[in-house]
């Protein structure tokens, strides 16, 4: 009976040895299927976005990438990087996808993060989807052009001498029916002057339309004691036509300016254009 006792108490600790055994083998195996299901979601939310930084080289069409997904776990952005020098403008060429042109508008961006791209806060200027021509100024530095897959886009530089017509004694002479473009570059914000001479009696038209979709300028038609000339006047967004009657021969000046505000000679803020069409003529 002992000798019965004795292996009965033995077997009842073996069994407890082994359901203890059990259980810790369970636990690791549950602990190795917990860590191995949420790995791949560490790495998700590690490298879910990836920024591609291509060089946008001048007067070069490039099919844009927009964003891809390589594998399930990544989302890989192109974005498209501009090198703007400075003393003049940029001309951007945008043909969009007209398969995806109404999920993402094109937009330039003054800063990319590698994985992270901040479609708001970063986000410099916003071009239309039906505009193919954009005219940009852009002080000099480095800008990430970012468009949906299957935009087309090209851009060039324009070099501008800085104009020094920005008083009556420094008007400049432009030849009637010409067309001109007028920049404002950043630090040379001051109006510009143009000289009108009829040698009749004769009228006067001037013309100017903002080039980077900004506000009405101001434009100013002047007789040489520096009087405003009576004139009619047709405004559409960016746009201004200035007219006169019959004017007696002399002298006359057409001031342009970044502000609609007559009484202000120079003007630095963000809402002023820069760029701006401008043509006058005598007839």
């Amino acid at each position: 009976m002992d000798q019965d006792a004795g292996n009965k108490i033995k077997k009842v600790k073996g069994e407890n040895i082994m359901k203890k055994i059990c259980r810790r083998l369970l636990s690791i195996v549950l602990v190795l299927c917990m860590l191995s299901c949420f790995a791949p979601l560490t790495a998700e939310a590690k490298d879910k976005y990836h920024t591609t930084v291509h060089t946008l080289k001048q007067k070069t069409w490039v099919t844009v990438k927009g964003v891809q997904f390589p594998d399930n776990y990544e989302a890989e952005y192109h974005v498209y990087k501009m090198s703007v020098p400075a003393g003049g403008y940029v001309r951007l060429y945008i043909n969009v996808n007209k398969a995806v042109k109404a999920h993402l508008r094109p937009a330039l961006y003054k800063k990319v993060v590698q994985n992270k791209i901040f479609f708001n806060t970063d986000r410099l200027i916003e071009f239309s989807q039906v505009t193919t021509t954009n005219y940009v100024s852009l002080e000099k530095g480095d800008y990430y052009f970012y468009a949906a897959e299957g935009t087309k886009v090209k851009w060039d530089f324009q070099k501008m001498p800085h104009p020094n017509n920005y008083c009556k004694a420094k008007a400049a002479v432009q030849p009637s029916g010409k067309n001109k473009v007028l920049y404002f570059d950043y630090g040379y914000e001051h109006a510009q002057w143009f000289k009108v001479t009829l040698s009749k009696e004769q009228r006067i038209s001037a013309f100017i339309n903002a080039l980077d979709n900004a506000y009405e300028p101001g434009m100013l038609i002047l007789n040489n004691k520096l009087r405003m000339v009576k004139t009619s006047r047709i405004e559409n967004y960016g746009a201004i036509t200035l007219r006169t009657g019959l004017l007696p021969k002399g002298t006359y000046y057409i001031r342009v300016s970044r502000s609609d505000n007559y009484f202000e000679d120079e003007s630095d803020t963000l809402d002023d254009g820069r760029i701006y069409s401008f043509t006058w003529k005598k007839y």
